[in-house]
């Protein structure tokens, strides 16, 4: 008689032990595909599964799992096969479990075993800054604003699939330069838990009147389709518009050289935005801001003007020689739009001192 003595069979699953699904959204789901190896040299039979409990399951129901391949026996001589595990959390928290793979080696019932874990946490949830409304103010027809949202993941995983919600942001708002996340915006696809990432809109109304909007980003919370939300809103209205009072041109008529003729002009907005950035460029002797700088000792004009609103600059006429003299007050501004200016023409003429000169002279008179 003879006989050959081989070795029996020894299954092995794959993976560190524990294998870590990681954080996974509560009502959502991964699934990884361990693979089945006989050390032995002689078949494995009676392969089943027997230890495996929610939130861990075969994938699709059933042991081999949807896409795994392993029966119930298994080859020897390293021969492999696979199955697929589920991790789906339904609560809070870090359930442990064991992949416990009976088979018998050809001589007794032995096991194989894997230790799995995974972590259910919060699905992702994006907020936008700036709750619960963005005002942009009221702008110029015509004019330009830009805004920086930040958008934070406040969840536990990642958001994924970010997109801006097709048809939500409508003209006049946009992003900045076209598609989101807009120029000068670093929101890509995919936000990591705890971070955050920003978008730039703008705001450029054509014409006057109220504008409410949402911007609005649609993501994947890790376990369902989820929409992120901002209510914005802006008024608009006619650019800035400033007139300078009296006739054009200002006459300050005759001022003897060497003295001075205060005048006092009302610069009005007419509307419907602050003009900002006011500044005089073009006035220059014998013209002046009486005491020497914008806008005058009497002045109370400064550097904005808001709409339907006025303010007085103090000018004077200080003539240092004979003749006609003329200048432009000159005051550029930005409009809430671009830049212009006003002007009004002044002129004025310097005369010599009066010189009184009494009869019979120059000697002294004999009476």
């Amino acid at each position: 008689v003879q006989g050959t003595g081989i070795t029996r069979s020894l299954l092995t699953i794959s993976e560190i032990d524990p294998y870590d699904f990681g954080v996974i959204a509560n009502g959502g789901s991964t699934f990884h595909t361990f693979v089945v190896t006989n050390n032995g040299a002689t078949t494995a039979t009676s392969l089943l599964e027997v230890g495996l409990a929610a939130p861990f399951t075969f994938r699709g129901g059933g042991y081999p799992g949807t896409g795994g391949d392993c029966s119930a026996s298994l080859a020897g001589a390293s021969a492999t096969c696979d199955i697929v595990v589920e991790f789906a959390p339904t609560a809070l928290g870090t359930p442990a479990d064991q992949i416990d793979l009976t088979y018998n080696d050809g001589v007794a019932t032995q096991s194989a075993l894997r230790n799995i874990q995974g972590t259910g946490g919060a699905p992702a949830l994006l907020e936008i800054s700036n709750a619960p409304l963005y005002n942009f103010g009221t702008q110029s027809i015509g004019s330009i604003t830009e805004h920086t949202f930040s958008v934070t993941n406040t969840g536990a995983v990642d958001a994924t699939g970010m997109l801006e919600t097709a048809g939500a942001l409508a003209l006049p708002y946009s992003f900045k330069g076209g598609p989101y996340p807009g120029t000068g915006g670093d929101c890509a696809t995919t936000l990591a838990s705890s971070a955050s990432c920003n978008i730039v809109v703008i705001y450029s109304p054509t014409g006057a009147g109220t504008f409410p909007d949402t911007v609005s980003l649609d993501y994947n919370d890790g376990a369902a389709a989820a929409v992120s939300t901002r209510n914005v809103t802006g008024d608009s209205a006619p650019p800035a518009s400033l007139t300078i009072t009296e006739t054009d041109p200002y006459d300050y008529l005759n001022v003897t050289t060497g003295d001075t003729k205060p005048h006092v002009f009302t610069i009005a907005n007419g509307g419907g935005v602050a003009a900002t950035l006011i500044n005089e460029v073009g006035l220059a002797a014998p013209f002046a801001f009486t005491g020497g700088a914008f806008p005058g000792t009497a002045g109370t004009c400064t550097a904005s003007l808001s709409p339907a609103s006025s303010c007085d600059v103090e000018i004077e006429f200080a003539p240092t020689a004979t003749g006609f003299a003329s200048d432009i007050i000159d005051f550029s501004y930005y409009n809430g739009t671009s830049a212009v200016s006003v002007t009004r023409q002044v002129q004025g003429t310097g005369l010599s001192p009066a010189i009184l000169l009494i009869s019979d002279g120059p000697g002294a008179y004999d009476y």
